[in-house]
């Protein structure tokens, strides 16, 4: 069973009077928002579809998720969530499609959004009220946006055909313009029909652009022109970071390299034509496993926290030359686990979540969630009811007396029912599949069917003691 990756992650620190640690990440159509200090979770729902991309305000106070429409049946969405409240103050619609991107100007006026190579558009955002300033498409599609650090109404765009853009937001006029300067790209990229993948501004007017070929490219960005490139990697550059001397890739090989900066300001000085450059150092590498989707370093870029495509986070230290996996998993009591042939174990706890993991790999692989319950029981359906192609369903039971039907195979809740009047302590699936007994803390049994969610009998011999255990045997 292939496991989700992780999309896009958030990793910040501030202070306000005393240090604080934010984490936002996704998972399907949840945005998770973790206190680092204290390891609360909160998880914010108002999507219909798996969240694309996150942008979090300069201040901390404010994030926005985005999510793609679905064949006309959901529409695209951006929400824009009050981090303190958890609340979303407001929901935007205008694209048709995904949004690849979004980025925060650096006073946190504006928000810019960028659709998908269906719509090849651009959307200006104010953060005031939320109302669209201005919009425009661009010929090729867009992969990755970032603002210029150094301005408050410039920022940069790469995509397909190796395209650079930059733009400059006009306030000289009556209404708000996008202007945008199309870059001239060395020759040796544009015959290969390479594709820029990612961005990253640096020091002294630099910007890092990464191409689908392996190669990194350096601009400056006071001429908007390409001074130097070189080979970074021997697949697609999917990650940039950059602070001081010290510049971070990530590529599709899985890699994760770090390279030196120091003698960058002379080759820009040196206005030799942009061609392949040796001068780079590189200080060290790490194989990791999955593509490099996403990662924050410390100001120093010595440690920092790496996000996988195989859903997995590493803990990477440069100076020690570790890499650590951190493996998530439930944030308090685990109340039940059951396995199934398929070589999973399923696991569910006060946290109110049901957690699959691979035991080979001891990863999780996928996770429900139910809000302000416990999830107190489960169980795997019988595999003999299930073809071999297929994961047996799960069956939980929770604090609030609800029993609840997990497909696997489809990331969905397919059934809910309520048979219980107090929490439910056990449960089992009927060896024919067809039926789930569970027991409650007032000693009752329910055999309710699958089909129809109806509890077809109740059982009350226990006769108030809370039932802790139930075992089915297959009747020969």
């Amino acid at each position: 069973m292939a496991l989700n990756p992780i999309r896009k992650f958030s990793f910040q620190f501030f202070s306000v009077n005393v240090f604080v640690g934010l984490f936002a990440y996704t998972c399907g159509s949840i945005l998770i928002i973790e206190d680092l200090n204290t390891s609360e979770q909160r998880h914010l729902q108002g999507h219909t579809e798996e969240i694309s991309t996150i942008a979090l305000q300069n201040d901390y106070q404010v994030i926005a998720s985005a999510s793609g429409g679905y064949e006309g049946v959901s529409p695209s969405q951006i929400c824009i969530w009050d981090i303190k409240d958890g609340i979303c103050k407001k929901t935007l619609s205008h694209h048709e499609y995904d949004i690849v991107c979004m980025t925060y100007s650096r006073d946190d006026r504006f928000l810019v959004s960028v659709g998908d190579y269906r719509e090849c558009n651009v959307v200006l955002w104010s953060t005031n009220d939320y109302s669209v300033l201005a919009t425009t498409t661009t010929d090729y599609p867009i992969h990755d946006i970032q603002w210029d650090p150094s301005t408050v109404n410039e920022f940069s765009t790469v995509g397909e055909n190796a395209t650079v853009l930059f733009w400059l937001l006009d306030e000289t006029v009556s209404e708000v313009a996008l202007n945008v300067h199309v870059a001239n790209v060395p020759d040796e990229l544009v015959s290969s029909a390479v594709s820029f993948t990612a961005l990253e501004f640096g020091n002294d007017s630099t910007l890092y652009i990464g191409t689908s070929h392996g190669k990194i490219t350096a601009w400056d960005t006071r001429q908007n022109s390409c001074f130097m490139l070189w080979d970074g990697d021997d697949a697609e550059i999917d990650l940039l970071l950059c602070n001081g001397n010290k510049l971070i890739t990530g590529s599709c090989n899985n890699n994760v390299k770090l390279w030196s900066l120091d003698n960058i300001n002379d080759i820009k000085q040196s206005n030799r034509p942009p061609a392949l450059q040796h001068g780079l150092t590189l200080e060290d590498e790490m194989t990791l496993n999955g593509i490099i989707t996403c990662a924050v370093f410390d100001p120093n870029m010595e440690m920092g926290i790496v996000g996988t495509s195989a859903g997995t986070l590493w803990y990477i230290n440069w100076s020690e030359r570790t890499s650590l996996r951190l493996v998530s998993g439930h944030m308090n009591k685990i109340n039940g686990m059951s396995i199934c042939n398929n070589g999973l174990l399923a696991t569910g706890g006060d946290d109110g979540s049901v957690r699959v993991l691979t035991i080979k790999d001891r990863e999780q692989a996928l996770q429900f969630q139910v809000l302000d319950q416990k999830c107190t029981c489960l169980s795997f359906a019988p595999p003999s009811q299930q073809s071999n192609q297929s994961i047996p369903n799960i069956a939980a039971g929770f604090s609030d007396g609800t029993v609840r039907m997990f497909d696997v195979n489809k990331v969905e809740m397919v059934l809910k029912m309520q048979p219980h009047g107090v929490s439910v302590t056990a449960i089992s699936f009927s060896s024919d599949g067809r039926m789930i007994i569970s027991g409650s803390q007032d000693g009752i049994l329910c055999v309710s069917s699958i089909t129809t969610g109806l509890t077809v009998r109740l059982i009350n011999d226990h006769k108030g003691s809370p039932i802790s255990q139930i075992d089915i045997t297959v009747k020969k």
